[in-house]
């Protein structure tokens, strides 16, 4: 694993502060619900790049920066999608 495998896990977050202004407004709730999948999906990539590794594929890097990605995008859909939550 390289160190870029450490930073996985905060990628999705540090994007769902930069655009919490985008979509319904964020209360508590939104934070913790939201922040909980972005954290789930984050902390999985680092594991799916190292079952992809184990394949010996030519689309690799393909994948890997996919999955380099995929925290951000998460993040930006989960941030358009989930409504306004109550406290």
């Amino acid at each position: 694993m390289i160190l870029w495998d450490y930073i996985y896990p905060f990628t999705g977050m540090v994007t769902w502060f930069l655009i919490s202004g985008m979509g319904s407004t964020v209360s508590l709730s939104n934070l913790v619900v939201e922040l909980f999948w972005i954290a789930v999906i984050s902390a999985a990539m680092p594991w799916a790049r190292w079952i992809l590794s184990g394949f010996d594929s030519k689309h690799f890097k393909a994948w890997s920066l996919l999955l380099t990605f995929l925290p951000i995008i998460t993040a930006v859909v989960i941030r358009l999608t989930v409504p306004t939550l109550p406290e």
